[in-house]
């Protein structure tokens, strides 16, 4: 029997990452019937926010890296290095106590030592983001020199650290030609982790959104988009921003500036978001970068048509643009504002995009289809 160990910092939290990994760990578990496990550096006793199977292994090693972040800079990097040399030698020692076949990485705190660790298994780097995404994080949330050139340092160590792992999976072809020409390089797309099981639910004239309040989901871009639509246009439907995070404060205090708090609202995460998309009408992806798009992949699973700024990576090849959803230059709020009226104002338009979308998201991220791409990938790993 197979045995495959997933790093990841908590389950705690409702993040795509945490979802997708608890999805596919249940299945390989499941329908596999491997053994799997799964290791956390800080989970601290608190509940998985997703459901995991009896089935599965979890271990913590108590690496407390989320307190590091409140530490001044200089603090910060010598907490740092204390905890990784902690968490490499707890890493290691369970490793080396388990003998797993196969140990992937997440691409997080353990993606800088794990290939070092001699427990006899192959090692595998899993990138939920796009290449870019620390540049484009420096970018928009406007950080100082001294951040700015650890950021280029780490982007640097980052593109470096691939080749040192027997296997490196990229989300999206867009991502993987960033990255160039890696021999250990597979593109797997995250699998829909949602199926219509909420047949007659009432819809309302809602427009959905999801995602953690931060300048990266651009949920400022959205605000801004609805803002432009004269009032007359969009009476009687409104936004609902499923999310929580630091930008809470800051968009509802844009919200309430723009006079919209009667047409958008924001809500807190929920393990109920199917019932979220089975309420809503139209999907709406304002994000500035992302990995893949989980969110996206959902929504337009379970027939909703999506309108989404183009941005690195993942809207190019999830929507089917003009036939599933619309796609928009990136930042092009009027634009984003022009397909919102367009879908509002036709019932008939949003059921054919809904349809095309459900249909062809289905088969192209299927996850019977997904899951039989990794049971390959780890296969040919330990032949």
């Amino acid at each position: 029997m197979m045995h495959i160990i997933y790093c990841i910092p908590s389950l705690y939290n409702s993040g795509g990452m945490e979802r997708i990994l608890t999805v596919k760990a249940n299945y390989m578990a499941e329908h596999f019937g491997w053994n799997i496990s799964i290791i956390t550096t800080c989970q601290k006793g608190r509940p998985s926010f997703y459901s995991i199977s009896e089935k599965i292994k979890l271990y913590d090693i108590d690496i407390d890296y989320e307190t590091i972040h409140e530490a001044r800079m200089i603090r910060k990097i010598s907490l740092r290095h204390q905890a990784r040399k902690k968490h490499f030698k707890r890493l290691s020692d369970l490793l080396c106590k388990l003998h797993p076949d196969i140990v992937v990485s997440m691409f997080t705190h353990e993606a800088t030592f794990l290939y070092k660790i001699k427990d006899g298994s192959k090692k595998v780097l899993e990138f939920h983001f796009s290449k870019e995404y620390r540049s484009l994080d420096t970018l928009y949330n406007n950080k100082g020199l001294a951040k700015t050139i650890i950021d280029s340092f780490l982007n640097w160590r980052d593109s470096q650290l691939p080749k040192k792992y027997d296997k490196f999976v990229v989300l999206t072809h867009e991502d993987a030609k960033a990255w160039g020409e890696l021999k250990s390089m597979s593109v797997i797309y995250n699998p829909i982790t949602l199926h219509r099981s909420i047949q007659t639910v009432k819809k309302f004239h809602q427009l959905l959104a999801v995602g953690r309040l931060c300048p990266q989901k651009g949920f400022d871009l959205l605000i801004n988009s609805w803002a432009l639509i004269p009032k007359s246009d969009r009476q009687g439907w409104s936004i609902k921003i499923i999310g929580s995070g630091p930008y809470q404060e800051k968009l509802q205090s844009q919200i309430e500036s723009m006079n919209l708090h009667d047409s958008i609202s924001i809500i807190p995460p929920t393990s109920d978001i199917e019932n979220e998309y089975a309420k809503s009408e139209i999907f709406c992806f304002s994000s500035r970068y992302e990995g893949a798009g989980l969110v996206l992949i959902e929504a337009l699973g379970l027939g909703l048509p999506a309108i989404s700024f183009d941005c690195p990576c993942g809207p190019s090849e999830i929507i089917d643009n003009n036939r599933t959803g619309f796609i928009v230059p990136m930042g092009n709020i009027a634009l984003f504002a022009e397909y919102i009226t367009k879908l509002i104002s036709s019932d008939s338009l949003r059921k054919e995009m809904g349809r095309n979308a459900e249909k062809q998201i289905n088969e192209k991220f299927q996850l019977d289809r997904i899951m039989s791409q990794w049971k390959d990938l780890f296969e040919t790993l330990i032949i």
